[in-house]
């Protein structure tokens, strides 16, 4: 449902959203994020990574965005002591909407897909294998604001949370905050 939802949601963005200028604008980006899993309760822990690339502006806006997402699960399982710690890493690449609220900022929507690009999983020490359990894409919905100054420099803050799992054996989604700088020409 909620899948039906968002695809709605996008669809009315999209019909809505003319262009308020003819001119696009591209450059670089980059900035820092705070990634998430929603399994709280099994002791995941907030890491900080970074996001560099590229930006395009129009009333689409493509990112091709290098975002390294770093999630990290920390357990102890109490049946056996074994000390349990599984690092996940993903791209992500944004394509959202914006709607204009001024001359200088607006809001966005749209979809994220996050590529798989590796794990660590260590039991006790010992690194496992554990790569073909995890998910090779993750679709999230990503929305946030912007603003771009005069001379063409952009400040964002983005927010994106997963709508499909990362694995068959977790129940858990990715989620993450982005803070982002860029120029545009």
């Amino acid at each position: 449902m909620k899948k039906y939802l968002f695809a709605l949601l996008f669809c009315v963005l999209y019909s809505s959203a003319m262009p308020q200028s003819k001119q696009f604008y591209f450059g670089p980006v980059g900035g820092m994020n705070l990634s998430l899993l929603s399994e709280k309760a099994y002791g995941t822990k907030e890491k900080v990574g970074f996001l560099i690339g590229g930006q395009g502006k129009y009333f689409i806006n493509p990112e091709w965005v290098a975002s390294a997402e770093v999630y990290l699960y920390r357990s102890i399982f109490e049946n056996d002591g074994n000390d349990m710690d599984l690092k996940m890493q993903y791209i992500g690449l944004p394509i959202t909407i914006s709607r204009h609220m001024s001359d200088s900022f607006y809001a966005q929507a749209g979809l994220d897909l996050s590529f798989f690009a590796g794990s660590a999983y260590e039991v006790d020490g010992e690194e496992v294998d554990v790569e073909n359990a995890f998910s090779s894409t993750v679709a999230s919905y990503t929305a946030g604001f912007n603003y771009i100054s005069p001379n063409y420099v952009t400040i964002g803050i983005r927010y994106a949370t997963s709508f499909t799992e990362i694995s068959e054996y977790f129940d858990t989604k990715l989620s993450r905050f982005e803070l982002a700088f860029g120029l545009l020409f």
